[in-house]
């Protein structure tokens, strides 16, 4: 207890909750992530401890764990909004941007966009691994100009884990903070049709969410042997911050609305399958036949899935800073509001239950 100022009075501080979170990938949509940072790095009452990410979630987690071993909180938050904001001026001058009618009559889309379409058609058409077909990449750049991967390898600082997709096997490969390289971030974020798959270590990888979007198993581990951080902090509550939506209200119906929830219930079958064994080592917790080092691991969610599943399927390639803004104006306010109705539990018990989600 600390004494009020000039009173003599005492007042309660409250106690810190560790937290890990967990970070969906969704392209531009990961903007409403870096609001729900912003807001849970505002609240110095919350210690994050650990950060598991898929492609935009993997480049929000690599800012986040940054920005906190090169100066705290502030600069956390600062190299978000830089990162964000250097994303939107590398289209300022393009054509790649909504057109008029975008703004008029799409949810953020970019159908009307002729830079949009011409690319669309040409990633159809054209393999990406053909001569000098789409190997111009400014996100490799924009991640160079503001994460110094050396610093965040050999910096103690939160636990980081990155997943990225073998396109051999089909395994996840996760790349831990003592790994993590602005090439590994790369494969964490390749799209097939867009991109030349990333190789490390002689294996092509493509986009972590297709596989593990995002990890929780090594959030969830005990003392594992990959974590950086020490050894007794063992955090049990997991904060998922959810970009794809586990359920939608109607039927795309256009193709690239189709291929858009294609990609949805793959980059959610990885989800399901780990939320599955956390509630199954949680109820083996509960009836005292887990063994030794094990603990009941809290679930929560902060999601805006309402407005995400009305997003125009193109809309995860807007990168316009209007657009951006209001996702992360959204994503702010959803976490202020998970805090207000959950911040008791932590600690304590789940605020999701994932058996919900499962017939």
């Amino acid at each position: 207890m600390a004494e009020g100022p000039g009173r003599g009075k005492t007042r309660r501080v409250p106690a810190v909750k560790q937290i890990k979170l967990a970070l969906q990938g969704g392209g531009a949509h990961g903007a409403l992530t870096w609001g729900v940072l912003d807001r849970l790095l505002a609240d110095e009452s919350l210690e994050i401890q650990a950060v598991s990410g898929a492609s935009a979630g993997a480049v929000n987690g690599a800012a986040l764990a940054h920005g906190l071993a090169s100066g705290g909180r502030e600069t956390a938050r600062e190299t978000l909004a830089q990162l964000w904001r250097g994303a939107a001026n590398a289209t300022q001058f393009t054509p790649f941007k909504p057109a008029l009618l975008d703004r008029w009559f799409s949810a953020g889309g970019l159908n009307f966009s002729p830079a949009y379409q011409l690319v669309d058609v040409f990633s159809r058409l054209v393999c990406p691994f053909d001569p000098n077909i789409m190997g111009l990449s400014p996100l490799r750049q924009l991640l160079e100009d503001h994460i110094d991967f050396s610093r965040l390898r050999e910096t103690a600082g939160i636990d980081l884990f990155i997943s990225a997709t073998d396109a051999l096997d089909g395994r996840a490969r996760i790349f831990s903070r003592a790994e993590l390289t602005v090439d590994a971030l790369m494969a964490a974020t390749c799209l097939p049709l867009m991109q030349r798959p990333v190789t490390i270590d002689g294996r092509p990888y493509w986009d972590g969410g297709y596989v593990a979007n995002p990890p929780l198993h090594h959030l969830a581990k005990e003392n594992s042997a990959q974590c950086d951080g020490p050894k007794d902090s063992r955090a049990i509550d997991i904060v998922l911050v959810q970009l794809t939506p586990f359920q939608f209200e109607d039927l795309p119906g256009h193709a690239a609305g189709i291929m858009d929830r294609l990609t949805a219930i793959a980059f959610n079958a990885g989800l399901l399958r780990e939320l599955q064994h956390i509630e199954f080592v949680n109820k083996m917790v509960a009836a005292g036949q887990a063994g030794d080092g094990y603990r009941p691991i809290h679930l929560h969610v902060i999601h805006a899935e309402d407005v995400v599943a009305n997003l125009d399927a193109t809309s995860k390639l807007n990168v316009d800073w209007d657009f951006l803004r209001e996702l992360f104006d959204i994503g702010q306010a959803r976490a202020d509001a998970w805090l207000a109705d959950n911040r008791k539990k932590l600690g304590r018990a789940s605020s999701f239950q994932s058996d919900s989600l499962y017939v």
